[in-house]
């Protein structure tokens, strides 16, 4: 296996005029063994970064490592770096076990090491039974299993995956999640995973990089991108349901800083004097809260920052989205399904300023990570 490093990266299509920016001066690495996952919305320029890696699309500026050598010009068979795509891509009219082999046949691997490689990747991946079955005789999460001893078997320096479980039923999807997490740390293999689904990349991977409109916004492990999140975009799109916004103004009673969002007034962040130190006036900020981060109380006391009425109840299993409406602002909580709210409920408010995020609305970078 070896680290993957990205160096000023861009991808741009078409001619000058009407030239696409897929892909706009990024820069990231993966190191060796790392699992790396790439997360954002359709039109980000994430696939457009996995198939330059991969060899796939030319590099129009920057340079890509692997190990020690730069293969922005290295054909993609020279690479050896294995893919596993978003349809699985097996021949349907060979057997699992021709599919897993046919590289290595191709290769002119000799037929005792082809046996020994497709034994170990068989036992790896508990595919040993379905050996002489056709793809269309497989379940989605067999399929999967199949396209990842593919990929193995060829000991691969780098593995690509391409949202590699989106077909799967989403019963079996999170047990899949499970069960490949432990996969590739069995094989210490190094992996760049691509995924529009942040749920995959905060249960599996070792650090996400977020990408919006072909720039990187943020990287970090997934405790970091969910609880320090850089900006607004990545505050928005990483966490489900998503996190609630709303403006707010900064205010000073004494030596006391708190923000007024409508009808809400919560104690600022302990960092947020610090960013606005030197900043001119009290201009208006955009306040952030998760939804698991407020909650309700039928009736006022010290701890409460506002009151709001219960527009919606919505179950989802243990849990509970409440949609609470404070002034023309509506505010979600993530409660318990043992809390019995009913719509036209009046409730209070409670905020844990600590867990508060707070972004510049010109910018939208955040004043508090």
């Amino acid at each position: 296996m070896a680290r993957v490093a990205l160096d000023h990266l861009w991808k741009i299509y078409g001619q000058r005029g009407k030239a696409v920016e897929a892909v706009r001066d990024l820069t990231l690495d993966c190191a060796d063994g790392e699992f790396l996952a790439i997360v954002g919305p359709s039109g980000c320029g994430k696939s457009s970064t996995m198939r330059m890696i991969a060899g796939l699309e030319t590099v129009s500026r920057g340079t890509i490592a692997v190990g020690d050598h730069v293969v922005n010009d290295v054909r993609p068979g020279d690479r050896n770096i294995a893919m596993v795509f978003e349809n699985y891509a097996l021949y349907p009219h060979l057997t699992v076990r021709e599919n897993i082999t046919l590289s290595l046949e191709v290769k002119g691997t000799s037929p005792a090491e082809i046996k020994l490689l497709l034994n170990r990747a068989a036992s790896t991946l508990d595919i040993g039974d379905i050996l002489n079955r056709k793809p269309r005789q497989l379940s989605g999460g067999q399929k999967q299993r199949v396209a990842i001893a593919r990929a193995i078997v060829r000991n691969p320096t780098v593995l690509i995956m391409d949202e590699p479980i989106s077909h799967i039923d989403a019963r079996l999807r999170s047990k899949v999640r499970a069960e490949l997490k432990h996969l590739l740390r069995e094989l210490q293999a190094t992996t760049i995973y691509v995924t529009h689904n942040q749920a995959e990349a905060l249960s599996m991977a070792d650090r996400i990089a977020v990408m919006s409109d072909g720039e990187l916004q943020q990287i970090g492990t997934a405790e970091e991108i969910y609880e320090h999140p850089a900006n607004l975009f990545v505050a928005d799109f990483v966490g489900e349901p998503p996190m609630n916004f709303m403006p707010c103004t900064p205010m000073r009673d004494n030596s006391r800083l708190f923000l007024r969002a409508q009808t809400m007034t919560i104690d600022a962040p302990g960092k947020l004097d610090t960013a606005l130190d030197g900043r001119p006036g009290m201009e208006e900020l955009i306040l952030g809260i998760r939804p698991v981060d407020v909650q309700l109380s039928w009736a006022p006391g010290p701890e409460t920052v506002g009151m709001g009425t219960v527009r919606l109840v919505e179950n989802i299993g243990d849990e509970q989205i409440i949609a609470v409406d404070a002034g023309e602002q509506s505010i979600e909580s993530v409660v318990s399904s043992n809390v019995r709210a009913k719509v036209g409920d009046t409730v209070w408010l409670w905020v844990n300023p600590d867990r508060a995020h707070v972004f510049d609305p010109a910018t939208g970078r955040s004043l508090v990570a």
